[in-house]
C-alpha cells in the first residue's frame, strides 16, 4: 500500500500538470507541514493527524468568515477542506466508535487503561472524540 506522504506527492504532480492552483496550494501546505514536523526534532506526528489539523484550521476559518459575512472566503475554505478529506481514510461514525469502546470497557473501567488499550488509528477516529465517548460510557 502506498503511504500517505507519497500519495500527496503523486497527487501534487498530477495537479500541477492539470494546472489546478487551489489543489496544488493545499497539497503544498500539507507537505510543508509534514516537512516542518520531520525537521522539528520533536516526536513525529502521524501524517493523518497533520492533515486533520489542516482541516480543523480551515473549519475554524470557515466559522469566522461566516460570522463576518465573507461567504466567498468560506466557500474557498470548504473546497480546501474537501480536498484534504480526500486524503484521509473514511472516518468512523460516533456509533461505530461507541460500539468499539463498549467492547473495550466490558472488563476494564479505568479511563487511563482503556485509553491506552484503544488501538484506533487517529485517522479514522480522532482521540478527542474517543475520549469524550469513553467518558460518557464510564459514568
Amino acid at each position: 500500500m502506498i503511504n500517505l506522504k507519497q500519495k500527496l506527492k503523486d497527487e501534487l504532480k498530477t495537479q500541477m500538470k492539470l494546472k489546478n492552483k487551489q489543489q496544488v496550494t493545499v497539497i503544498k501546505s500539507v507537505l510543508a507541514d509534514i516537512l516542518n514536523n520531520e525537521k522539528s526534532g520533536l516526536k513525529p506526528i502521524p501524517i493523518a493527524q497533520i492533515i486533520q489539523k489542516g482541516i480543523k484550521k480551515r473549519m475554524d476559518s470557515m466559522a469566522i468568515y461566516e460570522q463576518n459575512g465573507r461567504l466567498d472566503l468560506k466557500e474557498i475554505e470548504e473546497q480546501e477542506t474537501a480536498i484534504l478529506q480526500g486524503f484521509l481514510p473514511k472516518q468512523m461514525s460516533r456509533q461505530e466508535i461507541e460500539d468499539y469502546l463498549k467492547e473495550k470497557t466490558r472488563d476494564e473501567k479505568d479511563f487511563g487503561k482503556v485509553m491506552k488499550s484503544v488501538d484506533l488509528d487517529v485517522a479514522v477516529a480522532p482521540r478527542k472524540l474517543v475520549s469524550e465517548i469513553l467518558k460518557e460510557l464510564l459514568k
